[in-house]
């Protein structure tokens, strides 16, 4: 099975966050899933390329940048020629997705992967660690638009939010044993 991560690669992030990536990468990795990932080997992406490879698990990048893929000389690598692409060949390759904190590119992952998920129908998990609460907002945007009108009350059928480590592993474990 084949999990995302989306996560941070800036490299201007508390050494917290960073932690927090290593811990819940190896966690994956020790479940022997493979790891689809946006391909930076620096930040909490890089933390989480090498937890991966120290597990002897298969690491696939998809990036839209050739000179990132230098520094992830394990990875099988996917170069798509723009943003849109690779969110497709992410979304095609992936099982589950794990969504940590992180930036633009993070939130562009989220959105995108639970659009898809919503339109599809596929039966895909999506998790957003609410690591202390930093989803909150985004998640308190979900409740206004659904209050509004503008986004359905189903849209929570579409993902799963935890806020520790262990009920991530718990729900790609139910989410396995389901498919099996």
């Amino acid at each position: 099975m084949n999990v995302f991560i989306g996560c941070s690669s800036s490299q201007n992030i508390s050494a917290e966050y960073l932690k927090v990536a290593k811990s819940v990468a190896q966690k994956l990795a020790a479940l022997q899933l493979d790891l689809v990932f946006g391909a930076a080997s620096t930040s909490m992406m890089g933390e989480c390329y090498r937890a991966f490879e120290n597990n002897n698990v298969e690491a696939v990048t998809v990036k839209t940048y050739e000179d990132d893929l230098k520094n992830l000389p394990q990875a099988k690598s996917y170069l798509e020629k723009n943003t849109f692409c690779r969110l497709d060949r992410i979304y095609q390759l992936s099982d589950v997705f794990v969504i940590l904190p992180g930036g633009v590119g993070t939130l562009t992952e989220l959105i995108s992967i639970l659009e898809e998920l919503r339109t599809s129908k596929d039966p895909k998990l999506l998790i957003i660690y609410n690591y202390r609460g930093f989803f909150d907002k985004i998640l308190n945007l979900f409740t206004d638009l659904k209050n509004q009108g503008f986004i359905s009350q189903e849209l929570n059928n579409y993902y799963q939010v935890v806020d520790n480590e262990n009920k991530i592993i718990e729900l790609i474990k139910e989410n396995y044993n389901e498919r099996n």
